[in-house]
C-alpha cells in the first residue's frame, strides 16, 4: 500500500522533494531549493498584508484584529530582508507568490512599510520620535515615555534596510530619517539604563533596562531585547568596528591596519569623482562609495560624528550591555548545572 506522503510529513510537505524521498525513502538531504521554500514563506507573510484606506494604514497585521502597528510592521519587514538574504528571493521579482499574478515585490512592500513606520514615530518636533507599542498599546506611551521594545525593532529593521543598499551599491532614499531615527533611539535606550541602587544586593537584578525609561525595576526580558539591539547594531558595521575595537584594546596586527588604510585609500580616491552618487557608464544611481564605506559612514553619522568606540553612542551602549552580562552570569552561574 502506498504511503500518503502529505499525510506522513504534513506541513513539511511543501517544503521537501517528493520525488528523492520516494526514491530514497528518507525526508534528510530532500528539502527543495532555498528560494522554493522562501516563497512559501513569503506567500504566507504576504497574506497577511493589506492596505486598509478606511484606517490610512498600509502593511501588515498580527492577528484577526487585522490592526496594522510599528510591531507588525518592522517584524514583517524584518522578515522580508532574512527572506530576500538567505533564500535567495528577489527584491524586484513581482512574481515571488506566482507567476501567473503580478504581486507587489518585496522592493515595493518594503518601501510601504518604512514610509508607515516613519509616518507613525514623528512627532511636530524635528528629529524627536514617539516609539508606542502598536498594535497592542498605542495609548500609553509619549515621546518621554517610549517603548524599548518597538525600539529595538524599529532600529535592526532600519539597520538592515541600510546595509542592503550598501551591497547592492544604490543610495538609500530614507538615509536621513533612518540615521536620525537610529542615533535617537540608541541615545535614548543609553539614557533609559538602571543603575545599581548601590546597597549590593547578591539576590537581584540592579541593572538593565525596562519598558520604557525611569523604570525602578530592571526586566530580564527587556535587558535581553536591548543586548540583542546591540548584537544587531555589531554585525551591521562589523568589518569597521572589528578593527576599530582590535586597535582600542591593543590587539589589531600590521594586516588589519593595512586592509583598514586600503579602506580609506579607496574612500579618498572616491571622493575624487566628479559625481560620486552616480555611474556614467550605466545611468545608475549608486551608493557614493563602497559597501565597507558607505557603511562606515553611516557609524559615523549615528555615532555623532565619532570615529571608533570611546566617548560614543555605541561605546556607551556597549558598556551597558556588557554591565548587563556580567551580572546575568553572576546571578546564574551557581546553578547552571542544575537549573535554568
Amino acid at each position: 500500500m502506498a504511503v500518503n506522503l502529505r499525510t506522513k510529513y504534513g506541513p513539511l510537505y511543501d517544503l521537501i522533494d517528493t520525488a528523492n524521498i520516494r526514491k530514497n525513502e528518507s525526508v534528510f538531504h530532500s528539502y527543495k531549493p532555498k528560494a522554493d521554500i522562501g516563497r512559501l514563506i513569503f506567500k504566507e507573510l504576504y497574506s497577511r498584508f493589506q492596505s486598509n484606506p478606511a484606517k490610512g494604514a498600509t502593511g501588515f497585521y498580527m492577528d484577526d484584529a487585522q490592526e496594522i502597528g510599528i510591531l507588525s510592521q518592522c517584524q514583517s519587514l524584518q522578515a522580508m530582508l532574512t527572506l530576500a538574504s538567505n533564500f535567495d528571493l528577489t527584491f524586484d521579482d513581482k512574481h515571488i507568490i506566482s507567476d501567473d499574478n503580478e504581486n507587489l515585490s518585496i522592493r515595493e512592500i518594503m518601501d510601504m512599510v518604512i514610509e508607515d513606520v516613519l509616518k507613525r514615530i514623528e512627532t511636530s518636533t524635528p528629529d524627536v520620535y514617539l516609539f508606542d507599542a502598536s498594535p497592542y498599546d498605542s495609548t500609553s506611551f509619549s515621546v518621554e515615555y517610549s517603548n524599548i521594545e518597538a525600539m529595538t525593532w524599529v532600529v535592526p529593521c532600519f539597520l538592515s534596510t541600510l546595509k542592503y543598499h550598501a551591497h547592492i551599491g544604490e543610495t538609500c532614499k530614507w538615509e536621513k530619517q533612518l540615521v536620525s531615527v537610529i542615533s535617537y533611539a540608541m541615545k535614548y535606550i543609553n539614557d533609559s539604563f538602571i543603575e545599581n541602587d548601590g546597597e549590593g544586593k547578591s539576590n537581584a537584578l540592579t541593572i538593565g533596562w525596562n519598558f520604557t525609561k525611569d523604570c525602578q525595576e530592571p526586566s530580564l526580558y527587556y535587558s535581553f531585547t536591548v543586548c540583542e539591539y546591540y548584537v544587531d547594531f555589531f554585525t551591521t558595521f562589523e568589518e569597521y568596528l572589528s578593527y576599530k575595537l582590535a586597535e582600542k584594546y591593543g590587539t589589531a596586527t600590521d594586516e588589519d591596519k593595512a586592509t583598514y588604510d586600503k579602506h580609506i585609500e579607496v574612500y579618498n580616491q572616491l571622493l575624487k569623482r566628479d559625481d560620486p552618487g552616480y555611474d556614467d557608464k550605466t545611468g545608475k544611481k549608486l551608493a557614493r562609495f563602497d559597501e565597507y564605506n558607505e557603511l562606515r559612514l553611516r557609524y559615523l553619522e549615528i555615532n555623532g560624528g565619532v570615529d571608533g568606540v570611546d566617548g560614543s553612542l555605541y561605546g556607551d551602549l556597549e558598556d551597558k550591555c556588557k554591565r548587563v552580562a556580567h551580572e546575568i552570569w553572576r546571578l546564574c552561574k551557581e546553578n547552571l548545572a542544575d537549573e535554568f
